[in-house]
């Protein structure tokens, strides 16, 4: 890892990087070996839906993300904060959804947690209902 990541959020921005570049290897290299992911999306049917654990498990999500998306225009990340070890970031993809050839806005909110440099925690949300109360329930604690 460059020098340069010394927060939580520059982790966050460099693996996203690596990630929407399609450099899996790299994006790895900020994540824990013991990393724990979770999926939450807008259905039951959305194959990427679920829990993954470790490097093995994150590269299984990877590649079901990659099943079931094209996406084909620039991924926006809008929205980074970061408190203490916790950051917490909004991002849109555009695409299409292969099953069905739509195409897509598929808004996301991450809610992360770094340790030593690396992501030992990841909450994903693509249901705008339930970031909306994600959102409500991080903003309500401070």
């Amino acid at each position: 890892m460059s020098g340069r990541i010394v927060s939580p959020s520059n982790v966050f921005f460099a693996c996203f990087t690596a990630y929407r570049e399609r450099d899996y290897d790299k994006a790895l290299t900020y994540v824990a070996p013991d990393v724990r992911v979770e999926v939450h999306t807008r259905g039951a049917q959305d194959p990427s839906c679920g829990i993954y654990e470790g490097h093995a498990g994150v590269r299984l999500w990877f590649a079901r993300v990659d099943e079931t998306w094209a996406i084909d225009e620039q991924e926006d990340l809008s929205a980074v904060v970061n408190d203490g070890d916790n950051v917490a970031a909004s991002t849109t993809a555009y695409g299409i959804e292969r099953a069905t050839g739509v195409k897509v806005a598929i808004r996301t909110a991450m809610f992360l947690t770094v340790r030593d440099l690396q992501i030992v925690e990841l909450v994903e949300f693509h249901n705008l209902d339930r970031i909306s109360r994600a959102v409500q329930l991080m903003t309500s604690e401070e």
